[in-house]
């Protein structure tokens, strides 16, 4: 038990890891290219790559979530899971590359907008033989980690070295390219030495059962897409690439965290799919820490970054941007309600209720497809940051009432009370201190925040010491083995009502 322990925190410790660097270079290559580029170029990248996250739907197919799963129920057939997986998105690549080919054709933007929208799409074939998947499945999170820090390390290089300019945004793709194809040669180098040589080739026994599996999966993932960024491919098509220019600089700071709120689901994922064999007691623990976990850290994030934002925005992207702030402060509750509602859609899924967690994710899509062509036309940046907070709002709500009624009692509500009354105290001291500059209030709300939340005993200092060891190479405390190998109990028992 001890062993699957360590798995976890390693998973963890490696991905945060990965998350803080990687994502740290990426964030400072937003800052490089928003003040290089300005905001009418900047928006003609951050509309590129939103165009392009919809090609990648049709290469990922939902596989890269259905190997891992598959994987961990059954190592043995590791190999013939990535024969057929690699040979699928290789095809669907194709696809994909040839359908972004027709949306540009059709497409009014300008010579550069199609040139740009075109060359990201060539990362499409790379992206067919990520094999990342494979070493997720396998909790070997440290390869998948050091790959991206490698890559997005060398985008950063390279974009400080290249881009100093609006006329240096061709270039920008182009750097993009090679940085990905240089994550994906790490991952299949590492591979090839420890599984030997990947094939490609279609056996029906496999590749049958792995589509029909998919496709809700790949529906799902679409429908997710919707929700994130379909705000921004509207504003691209009806107000332009300034007006996308703004938004994403809003939405890249809120990706920050949002990045790091994935990577700490997938750590999870493994343990939840394996939990699947025994029931929800298996887990009841570790989830019950990890809504309290996530609770604490959303509304953190929410309080300081409302507070925070117009200064912030003045240090980080200039007084260009300011007309971004508002978008932004609406945004971040966005995030707020993705910490939350991340731990019962990982949950449906793991537990084979993928139809369920469709339904979810394709009503909250229907939401904010609506409420951005009502809100856009009249509202703007901040119509489309509203109409995404809604659709996580959705996904929030429901995902909670189906995890109770077709897996059993999750709670919420018992943990947002404290943090609440913590990020409340946070918020004042934030009021308090306007007057210095902004890094220093955003220290002081932190260090109070921590504070506060010993105080009404949201956290322990036990529990913080209980993280630490989680962290810490060597042997697992025996509070970890009982959080993430509690023995399994009553599947019968699981459905009882509990009050909140």
């Amino acid at each position: 038990m001890s062993i699957r322990a360590r798995r976890i925190g390693r998973n963890l410790a490696a991905m945060s890891a990965a998350q803080l660097f990687s994502r740290s270079f990426a964030f400072l290559t937003t800052i490089h290219l928003a003040r290089s580029l300005g905001v009418e170029n900047f928006g003609v990248i951050v509309f590129a790559l939103t165009v392009l996250s919809y090609a990648e739907l049709v290469v990922q197919a939902g596989l890269h979530r259905l190997g891992p799963r598959e994987i961990a129920r059954d190592e043995s057939r590791l190999a013939s899971l990535a024969q057929a997986i690699l040979t699928l998105r290789l095809g669907l690549a194709v696809a994909a590359l040839a359908l972004l080919a027709v949306f540009v054709w059709l497409w009014s933007g300008s010579s550069l907008e199609k040139q740009v929208v075109l060359t990201y799409g060539l990362v499409l074939f790379f992206l067919a033989f990520d094999l990342g998947w494979v070493f997720m499945a396998l909790e070997m999170m440290g390869v998948i980690a050091a790959a991206e820090i490698v890559s997005q390390a060398l985008m950063l290089a390279a974009v400080l070295l290249l881009v100093h300019d609006p006329a240096d945004a061709l270039r920008v793709p182009l750097i993009y390219l090679i940085a990905t194809g240089c994550n994906m040669a790490i991952l299949a180098v590492v591979y090839v030495r420890r599984f030997g040589r990947f094939r490609l080739g279609l056996d029906r026994v496999v590749w049958r059962p792995l589509v029909r599996a998919t496709l809700p999966l790949a529906v799902s993932t679409a429908m997710g897409a919707v929700t994130f960024n379909f705000d921004t491919l509207m504003l691209g098509l009806m107000r332009g690439a300034e007006a996308v220019g703004l938004y994403g600089a809003a939405y890249r700071i809120v990706w920050v965290p949002s990045v790091a709120a994935v990577a700490y689901f997938v750590a999870l994922f493994p343990s939840l799919d394996r939990a699947y064999a025994h029931g929800l007691a298996t887990v009841s623990d570790l989830l019950s820490r990890s809504i309290r976990l996530t609770a604490i850290v959303g509304l953190g994030l929410g309080v300081a970054g409302v507070l925070l934002a117009r200064p912030g925005f003045d240090l980080i992207y200039g007084p260009d941007f300011r007309p971004a702030v508002l978008p932004f402060q609406l945004l971040i509750w966005s995030i707020v309600l993705l910490f939350l509602n991340r731990n019962y859609r990982v949950l449906l899924v793991s537990f084979d209720q993928q139809q369920v967690e469709l339904k979810v994710i394709t009503g909250a899509a229907v939401t904010n497809v609506i409420l951005n062509l009502a809100f856009i036309p009249r509202w703007g940046l901040a119509g489309a940051a509203v109409a995404t907070v809604a659709s996580e709002l959705f996904i929030l709500g429901f995902g909670y009432l189906y995890t109770r009624q077709r897996i059993g009692p999750v709670p919420l509500f018992r943990h947002l009370p404290r943090p609440a009354l913590a990020a409340a105290v946070m918020g004042l001291v934030l009021l308090l201190t306007s007057q210095l500059h902004v890094l220093f209030r955003a220290v002081i709300g932190a260090g109070v925040y921590v504070a506060a939340l010993l105080v009404v005993q949201a956290i322990t200092p036990a529990e913080i010491q209980l993280a630490y060891q989680i962290f810490r190479p060597g042997k697992t405390p025996p509070e970890v083995q009982a959080m993430v190998a509690r023995p399994p109990g009553a599947i019968a028992n699981l459905r009882e009502d509990k009050p909140e």
